[in-house]
């Protein structure tokens, strides 16, 4: 009786031993993992990235920490994480996630190629990060010290994933905006010549620019811009100057420019960009009715 019972106890071990969790899929592994934030500090938030609305944008300022927690699954075995920080200060995409169009196409640009727009003083942020894994599920977090000299403006986050398979997870990207914790203002241009938004000029004509920059701290390490925009909305560089190291808050604006003889008349946009050391941008826009 004894020996009835041993075995029928050990049948049942078996059985339950048998149901104790589901098996492992037979056969090639084409299933992608998934890659999902879990949470964020700072928390997730929406704002006009690149003249396009973006619901996944992480603000931050220099000097502080970025966390992501993620998590990592697969139907069998894991393998790599990897996580790039990289600046988007000339508007690029990586054709993942949809967003809204902006509501002009880009222009196209032509003329001299300008210098970065980043000051002599701040430096580009950047980060590459590995992280190996394995097994089925994975969740952990991810620590960023934002650099003190970090450029502000954009930037793109990336988080990729790999199976033990090499199968690839859907990426995951955020639009990253960095600022100064110290000096988030922009500088101003208060312009008095052209003295309206509009003024009315001939081909070749001389354009006086001239005009107060003013900045909340010294503006040396930083620079302007000056583009223009044909009626076609072609883009053209114009002028670059950067101002001295020992430039106090305030900078007169004493310079010109010869509008091009070649070329359609009608209505050009000229936008005028403000970078301080910092990188904090700001831009004025005026118009020029070019005539024949």
């Amino acid at each position: 009786m004894m020996m009835v019972r041993y075995f029928a106890c050990l049948l049942l071990l078996v059985l339950l031993g048998s149901c104790g969790g589901d098996p492992l899929p037979s056969g090639p592994d084409v299933t992608a993992p998934t890659i999902t934030l879990q949470s964020s500090t700072p928390a997730l938030t929406e704002d006009s990235v690149c003249g396009n609305w973006s619901d996944h944008v992480l603000r931050t300022y220099t000097g502080q920490e970025l966390i992501l927690e993620l998590a990592f699954t697969d139907d069998r075995d894991l393998s790599q994480c990897k996580i790039d920080i990289h600046h988007n200060f000339d508007c690029h995409t990586h054709g993942g996630r949809v967003i809204a169009p902006p509501a002009v196409a880009p222009p196209q640009k032509q003329g001299t190629e300008l210098l970065s727009p980043l000051s002599l003083l701040a430096e580009t942020w950047s980060e590459f990060r590995i992280k190996e894994v394995s097994g089925m599920q994975q969740t952990w977090e991810e620590v960023f010290a934002v650099p003190q000299n970090a450029a502000v403006g954009n930037y793109h986050l990336m988080v990729q994933g790999l199976d033990a398979a090499g199968n690839e997870a859907e990426f995951l990207e955020f639009d990253l905006q960095v600022r100064n914790a110290q000096d988030s203002l922009p500088p101003s241009l208060t312009l008095t010549q052209p003295a309206s938004d509009t003024t009315q000029a001939k081909r070749g004509e001389v354009l006086p620019l001239v005009g107060l920059i003013q900045d909340d701290a010294p503006l040396g390490g930083g620079h302007y811009e000056l583009y223009y925009y044909d009626p076609a909305g072609t883009e053209f560089t114009a002028l670059q100057h950067f101002f001295p190291e020992d430039q106090g808050t305030e900078f007169t604006l004493e310079t010109e420019f010869t509008l091009p003889t070649f070329g359609s008349t009608g209505l050009y946009r000229f936008v005028m960009k403000l970078f301080d050391r910092a990188n904090n941008e700001s831009q004025v826009i005026f118009w020029v009715d070019v005539q024949g």
